[in-house]
């Protein structure tokens, strides 16, 4: 029972995380002004 709520608060820590990661990267990108689309293709190529 306790594994479960373990695996759940991480999961829902994971998803918070990647918010945080793609809305600074969406922002670090309108700063710059670049080809939006080659930079999220990178990114995703990147992830693991």
């Amino acid at each position: 029972m306790s594994d479960t709520l373990f695996y759940i608060l991480f999961f829902f820590v994971g998803l918070i995380a990647g918010g945080f990661y793609f809305t600074h990267l969406w922002k670090s990108v309108n700063a710059y002004k670049s080809d939006k689309g080659k930079i999220i293709f990178s990114s995703f190529i990147r992830f693991p």
